[in-house]
């Protein structure tokens, strides 16, 4: 696949307006800086999978005139029950999350007409088709990317979904899954399914084939295919996949580990646990800091204990 990237490093890629919409809430309960949360759940994901190789997707689009595909087939109905005050107060820090997570080295994405689940799927599907990836959100959408070489972690269940345990999970095969999902609709981005079908009756329509069906439930069931499946939404859309080709080799340009900038953040969010612990952070996401405890710890063996002198 042209730009495809073969890699043995496990890649992280974070749906980034999902955590800090999380990080958000529990930070007005816990009064703790939602920035904070986000840094420190990005850590938790880092040494669970023991690696640096962090990608953030964002749905903040870079063309904010051109309507997303999604809103042309099903106009402004797309995602609007959401509460706009409270995604508005939710998203206020996802810039100050995103660059103080640059500091890192972590790479932050932005899509230009599309979301962060495209973001996701062309990482995983078109860039890094063969190597070992891990999608972090709790959006069910994602689901569809699980194969051989992606999985899906869900931070709130603690269960990573992939293809040997997909279908204990989810009840439907990995083919089937996007028809499922389109039979029977989607409450969180308002899209409503075929009338009547819950996940039993779904399951009916799809061993009986969605064929059999009236008219308007075909219509419908096509319409909602085109809205949730992301190799549609690639498929159809490739000046996107141009933009995020061009956009991911500039970020990997510009993406450099700073932790003199990263401790200057956390000192001006007055993140305290972060400035205690800061060795933590140096020792996961800075190579030199890395590579400088790898010589001292070798310095300090005696490659001799054990041999006769």
């Amino acid at each position: 696949m042209q730009g495809a990237v073969q890699t043995n490093k496990i890649k992280l890629f974070i749906d980034g307006s999902n955590l800090i919409h999380r990080s958000h809430w529990v930070s007005k309960n816990a009064k703790i800086s939602s920035v904070y949360l986000f840094l420190a759940s990005l850590k938790k994901y880092a040494v669970k999978f023991n690696t640096n190789d962090l990608t953030i997707a964002w749905d903040d689009k870079r063309d904010q005139e051109t309507p997303n595909f999604r809103r042309l087939l099903i106009g402004k109905k797309y995602k609007g029950t959401r509460d706009k005050q409270k995604n508005y107060e939710a998203f206020k820090t996802a810039d100050d999350a995103a660059r103080v997570s640059s500091c890192l080295g972590i790479k932050n994405m932005y899509p230009n007409t599309l979301e962060a689940d495209d973001i996701i799927a062309w990482l995983c599907k078109n860039k890094y088709p063969d190597g070992d990836n891990i999608v972090i959100s709790t959006d069910q959408d994602m689901l569809q990317l699980v194969d051989e070489n992606n999985r899906v972690y869900s931070p709130t269940k603690d269960i990573i979904i992939d293809v040997d345990n997909f279908e204990d999970i989810t009840g439907v095969t990995l083919d089937e899954y996007v028809q499922y999902k389109a039979i029977i609709g989607d409450k969180s981005d308002n899209i409503d399914g075929i009338p009547g079908a819950g996940p039993k009756r779904a399951l009916k329509i799809l061993k009986e084939g969605v064929s059999k069906q009236s008219d308007e439930n075909k219509k419908l069931f096509d319409r909602n295919f085109k809205l949730m499946s992301l190799d549609f939404s690639l498929d159809t859309n490739p000046t996107e996949c141009k933009h995020l080709e061009s956009h991911h080799a500039q970020v990997l340009k510009e993406c450099k580990t700073d932790m003199k900038q990263f401790e200057n953040a956390c000192k001006y969010y007055n993140m305290v646990h972060i400035m205690k612990n800061m060795n933590e952070w140096k020792q996961l996401f800075d190579s030199q800091s890395m590579d400088e405890t790898i010589r001292d710890t070798i310095a300090n063996i005696d490659f001799t204990a054990g041999f006769d002198k």
